[in-house]
């Protein structure tokens, strides 16, 4: 598996969307611990696309175990669709629930502060300073 996703990699390195790390993939495991062991630190800890409510939760649950869950840079979309405004407030609202679960599970402190930082990250920040804009 590992030498077929390296091979999937290199083959597809010129493509903007390996380059930034978003895959479209059902073998979530797999591919974040590829990237985690094999890529350079900023391709890890980007999003790939599971627009539902289970992929969500499990894209969250994924990057937390796999990576530093405050760099995501959040959710792929066609931001020029008028479907991307339901879509983006479904994902911050589903975020903004396992966050609260984690939080209320003893796996993350009750700090607002923080949990706003890393809320207001992963929903606009971390695409901004990633992207450039």
């Amino acid at each position: 598996m590992r030498h077929a996703i390296s091979k999937l990699r290199d083959s597809l390195a010129s493509w903007w969307f390996c380059i930034c790390g978003v895959l479209v993939c059902s073998y979530r495991y797999s591919i974040s611990l590829f990237y985690q062991q094999h890529c350079a630190a900023d391709l890890c800890n980007k999003a790939w696309f599971n627009d539902h409510k289970e992929g969500n939760l499990q894209q969250f649950i994924t990057l937390a175990n796999h990576g530093v869950f405050g760099a995501f840079v959040g959710m792929v979309t066609d931001s020029r669709s008028f479907a991307s405004y339901p879509r983006h407030d479904y994902f911050r609202r589903l975020l903004c629930r396992q966050v609260g679960a984690w939080v209320e599970s003893g796996e993350y402190p009750h700090d607002e502060e923080a949990l706003s930082q890393i809320i207001r990250g992963v929903c606009y920040d971390n695409a901004k300073k990633y992207f450039s804009l």
